[in-house]
């Protein structure tokens, strides 16, 4: 299966500010995001809606980048078409106690708040 994968404006700014090590890594995992599609190890569906009531259609995954406390949020438009949201660093982000503490949800929500400005974006209406 061979995936499209594009990437937000919120997404290339976050790769561009990290280590070139840290980069390499993320585009290894992209790479075989754009191979395996979300059929493989490293990548687990987010269940958002269900938990907090919403309806809508986003389909949200996490990417986790192997041997790296990274992560990506993407979004599926189509079963062959993932829009990479942003990303975040597991360790110092999601650590107990830690003063950058933001809860799994929260990374849900604002991923799923990117995709909005995404598609308004690319609809013009932004």
């Amino acid at each position: 299966m061979d995936m499209e994968v594009i990437g937000t404006d919120e997404f290339t700014a976050w790769y561009g500010a990290l280590s070139e090590a840290g980069a390499e890594a993320v585009t290894r995992a992209v790479n075989l995001l754009e191979r395996l599609g979300t059929e493989q190890d490293h990548v687990a569906a987010v269940e958002l809606y269900p938990r907090l009531g919403m309806s809508g259609a986003l389909k949200l995954f996490e990417l986790w980048v192997v041997g790296s406390p990274l992560r990506v949020l993407f979004a599926l438009e189509d079963p062959e078409r993932a829009v990479l949201l942003y990303g975040y660093d597991a360790d110092t982000e999601l650590r107990v106690g830690s003063p950058r503490q933001l809860p799994a949800v929260a990374h849900a929500l604002l991923a799923a708040n990117v995709y909005r400005l995404y598609r308004a974006a690319k609809s013009g209406a932004a």
